[in-house]
């Protein structure tokens, strides 16, 4: 009984002391190991507790290459059991309380490649990830943004538990994004919501979109979607498949749209004039940034409206291609009133087209305008 008593304390003490001897080299692993991953960087690592058989706690690091970036980070905690590790496989990696800082002005993003060397990746194979409470600020040429992010990721079942997402502003690819909180979990049984107060893409504004959703399989679905636009409202639903293309599908209803405000927000007053009301829709699939298809039918609400158009060059170019009189043009543009209206949308050979059929007292007026080589990039 004794000698069993005896080895049971030999082995406590080497557990022990084997946690003691352990920590500075540990210490001394991740400074070198995270050294080679940010490039002529700083790491300090101020903290370590070692459970030999259980876990590795790395606490308050920070890794900085002023100014480029500075990430301040609470706590790492790396999980492991004896069987996993010899399968080289690790249980839970999680991270709390990180700052993460990057400055780049007058840079793209993108170059913040050169700060990192990822190799091909490590021994071990992470079968999940959680990440609490990280404050995000990016300063670059192409991307402004400030946020805060929870995220659990089972990353063996390709698989995202919960998320909770606030981004207070982004600014990117003249995309610009304001008030944006995006929650779910799949321990709930309810799908998740997201809002955003104001979303801008060059002159076009969306306010308060109102959203359920849903995430499988790296699939982010919006559903229920809500938001004003022009006066009236929009109602549909996005799909974004979150692999190396960025798949997206797009389906939209909008109702009660006013052409006054259409003027206004893309600030059009010096070129034309409108007044009336539109419904209709539009659907659109593209991969990354570059559209596959897309196309838009709307109609006039009911009495119509009317159309006055200033721009000169405008009508010179309808003159030239329908060989009508420019003085004609001009005088049947100068207060036209419409009763029925109706606006076709469409590609063709990547150029975006208006086509816009109008009828009214004064008789039919039709428009073609064609943006060339549109796409979801900022010209």
């Amino acid at each position: 009984m004794k000698r069993a008593v005896y080895i049971l304390l030999i082995f406590v003490l080497f557990i022990f002391s084997a946690a003691f001897f352990l920590k500075p080299a540990a210490i001394f692993l991740a400074k070198r190991n995270l050294s080679r991953v940010f490039i002529d960087s700083s790491v300090f690592i101020r903290g370590c507790s070692i459970s030999p058989l259980r876990s590795i706690t790395l606490s308050d690091l920070e890794i900085k290459h002023s100014p480029a970036y500075d990430f301040k980070i609470s706590r790492i905690k790396i999980e492991y059991g004896l069987a996993q590790i010899l399968k080289g496989r690790i249980t839970k990696v999680s991270l709390e309380g990180a700052s993460i800082s990057i400055n780049l002005p007058g840079k793209s993003i993108a170059k913040f490649n050169q700060y990192l060397h990822l190799g091909s990746g490590g021994a071990f194979l992470v079968q999940s990830a959680e990440l609490k409470n990280l404050d995000l600020e990016v300063n670059a040429n192409d991307l402004k943004t400030q946020a805060r992010l929870s995220v659990a990721a089972d990353l063996a079942k390709q698989r995202v538990d919960y998320c909770d997402l606030i981004i207070d502003s982004l600014e990117a690819q003249g995309l610009k994004l304001d008030g944006l909180i995006l929650m779910f979990n799949r321990a709930g049984n309810s799908a998740g919501s997201l809002s955003i107060k104001q979303i801008k893409y060059d002159k076009a504004r969306i306010r308060e979109l109102q959203s359920r959703v849903t995430f499988e399989n790296f699939t982010l679905v919006l559903d229920s979607l809500s938001a004003g636009f022009l006066d009236g409202k929009l109602l549909g639903s996005l799909t974004v498949k979150l692999d190396k293309n960025a798949q997206v599908k797009l389906a939209l209803k909008f109702m009660d749209l006013n052409l006054e405000a259409f003027i206004k927000d893309f600030e059009l007053g010096e070129k034309a004039q409108a007044s009336g009301r539109l419904t209709g829709g539009i659907s659109l699939e593209a991969r990354g940034l570059d559209i596959a298809a897309f196309k838009g039918v709307f109609s006039s609400l009911g009495s119509g409206g009317t159309l006055v158009v200033k721009d000169t060059k405008f009508l010179e170019g309808m003159a030239r291609n329908s060989g009508q009189s420019l003085d004609i043009l001009v005088e049947s543009f100068k207060n036209y009133r419409y009763n029925i209206g109706n606006i076709e949308l469409f590609l063709d050979n990547g150029n975006l087209n208006f086509n816009v059929a109008l009828d009214g007292e004064a008789g039919k007026r039709n428009l073609n305008i064609v943006v060339h080589a549109f796409n979801l990039k900022r010209r």
